[in-house]
């Protein structure tokens, strides 16, 4: 160990085999192909997630209005306790009305908010494993190109190589009976 390197582990432990060229690209091609799959569904879930997210944010935004309504009754009708001539026993029903359906409207609110908490993670989550899988789909597609381009130019050097053993045989057999 001269250097401070050590043998790899036997190929009986790893398991590790040989691929041929062929079987590598192909491998890379089905590989992009099935990255290709998973970008296009999670672009349908990040689509999914983005309706979803709008409509939350619509419903939070009608809640709020509504809540806001109510806080503006329950006002008016407290106004309304200390005037003369006033019915305090319609006025008590209605403000217990008004409450109950505050506290709806609160707990729907709540209900809401989570629920888009939970989009909005979800969405972000969907996005950063898009920009992953593009990034290793662009790696991996690199890849399969520079196979492409080493095969093209192997096969020109082997019809090279194939064409001036022919011409040289040719020459050969020409000299040997045309002399």
């Amino acid at each position: 160990m001269k250097w401070g390197l050590d043998r790899g582990s036997d190929v009986s432990e790893t398991g590790a085999k040989h691929r041929s060229t062929a079987e590598y690209e192909r491998d890379l091609i089905n590989h992009v192909e099935e990255l290709e799959d998973t970008i296009e569904g999670l672009k349908k879930q990040i689509a999914k997630e983005e309706r979803k997210l709008k409509s939350f944010t619509t419903m939070i935004v009608n809640l709020q209005n509504r809540k806001a309504e109510i806080d503006e009754e329950i006002a008016k009708i407290a106004k309304q306790f200390g005037e003369e001539g006033a019915d305090s026993e319609l006025l008590a029903s209605r403000l217990e009305e008004l409450r109950k359906e505050m506290e709806t409207v609160q707990r729907k609110l709540n209900d809401r908010q989570k629920m888009l908490d939970d989009t909005t993670a979800m969405l972000s989550e969907a996005r950063e494993k898009l920009d992953q899988l593009k990034n290793v789909e662009a790696t991996t597609a690199e890849r399969v190109n520079v196979l492409k381009r080493e095969h093209a130019q192997m096969a020109k050097i082997a019809n090279d190589d194939i064409m001036r053993k022919a011409e040289q045989q040719f020459s050969n057999i020409r000299g040997t009976y045309y002399k």
